[in-house]
């Protein structure tokens, strides 16, 4: 927050565009510092984050509290901005911003000239799920789904590519991710530089994500040509 407060002194920003919880949360707080400034404010709401879904015990107090210092961050806005509606229903029901202040958007967007539709693979069926190894992803729900359809189609091909991400307390031990693959139904690739690459191996892409807003993978997907799950 200090970091944050001294690099807008310094750089004096007519506006400030944030995405992620914590950045939104920061600056929206920070704002308040600078009122005379008159800085122009627009948080985007990527997804609502692991924080949200989770209904451990110890995370009640942390949502709550949280929730009340999204709410005071979010009136330092102009406007807020979305990327699908069930997380600004959420935001909404939750009275944690003003209806008036609430614009949805099609996702970030990407580069189609870089993603250009390929062509498929030869068959039999393949589908992949790239993601980083987190329990909010769906991971676990991939492999069992998986791990059901190849017992009665065994020549159906499933592929999971991943980055580690052991900062969060969602990420998914690499052990676990194996013992979750005992019978080698599922074909494990990790990071890759370039996810065209990984993605010309399969026909479906399948993201089962709990809370995202609009997936990159998913829009870098269809881009591709590739339908989605």
């Amino acid at each position: 927050i200090l970091s944050l407060t001294h690099t807008i002194y310094k750089s004096e920003p007519d506006i400030i565009i944030s995405y992620t919880i914590k950045p939104n949360l920061y600056i929206g707080l920070i704002l308040k510092l600078f009122k005379h400034k008159k800085i122009k404010f627009f948080p985007i709401v990527t997804g609502l984050g692991h924080l949200f879904y989770s209904n451990k015990k110890f995370v009640i107090l942390t949502k709550y509290i949280v929730k009340r210092f999204l709410f005071y961050s979010f009136t330092s806005s102009n406007y807020i901005f979305f990327k699908n509606k069930d997380n600004k229903k959420f935001f909404l029901d939750n009275k944690l911003c003003n209806l008036k202040k609430c614009i949805l958007i099609p996702g970030s967007g990407i580069d189609l000239k870089f993603f250009l539709p390929q062509k498929f693979p030869n068959f039999p069926l393949v589908f992949l799920m790239s993601s980083r190894l987190l329990n909010e992803k769906g991971v676990i729900e991939y492999f069992k789904c998986a791990n059901i359809i190849k017992e009665k189609y065994s020549h159906i091909r499933f592929i999971f590519q991943y980055s580690l991400d052991k900062l969060s307390k969602d990420s998914i031990d690499l052990a676990n991710l194996h013992s979750l693959n005992l019978n080698k139904h599922i074909e494990i690739y990790e990071s890759v530089e370039d996810i065209r690459d990984i993605m010309s191996k399969c026909h479906v892409f399948v993201l089962p994500s709990y809370h995202e807003g609009l997936p990159r993978t998913s829009i870098e997907a269809l881009a591709l040509g590739k339908p989605i799950i």
